[in-house]
């Protein structure tokens, strides 16, 4: 089970930050798209979190709402947000990385929305070591799982 953590940045204010991806975990299992295969995109054909950029004045949990109600056709609540993290980008805006739980309610209604090929779960460590996982998400995955208490959850590698 997550455990909740304070939330610095998801109630507003002014935050410069260039987007937004979200792990999402439906009981212990990640929900991960499937890229489009383009390769004017980063990560084409790989394995990916919801989320995306920020457009116009948005705040940080707007983004991340709209991002997953583009690509999973849901309504996320920002009390479904359990942890989160800025990291630095060198020269650019701030990336920001939320860990949420999908609400019971929500779980039959997932759809693929306008993004992507595909969407499935998979274990954290079948994410973690699958060839077409993205490196920075599994790091970023694995920082979060290092700030739980207790074995819940074991450490993750890419390709361990």
């Amino acid at each position: 089970m997550l455990r909740s953590h304070t939330i610095a940045f998801v109630e507003g204010g002014e935050l410069e930050f260039h987007g937004v991806k979200v792990a999402l975990f439906d009981r212990k299992q990640l929900i991960v798209l499937l890229r489009d295969d383009i390769d004017s995109i980063p990560w084409p054909d790989h394995w990916d979190f919801p989320g995306g950029g920020k457009e116009a004045n948005e705040t940080p949990i707007e983004c991340m709402q709209r991002e997953v109600y583009e690509e999973l056709n849901i309504e996320l609540p920002a009390s479904a947000i359990v942890w989160e993290r800025r990291y630095s980008r060198h020269k650019e805006p701030d990336a920001l990385f939320m860990v949420a739980q999908l609400p019971v309610e929500l779980r039959d209604a997932l759809r693929l929305g306008e993004e992507g090929q595909a969407f499935t779960r998979m274990s954290i460590d079948e994410y973690s070591q699958h060839p077409k996982a993205i490196p920075s998400l599994v790091h970023r995955l694995s920082d979060y799982l290092h700030t739980l208490k207790g074995e819940e959850y074991p450490e993750v590698k890419k390709g361990e």
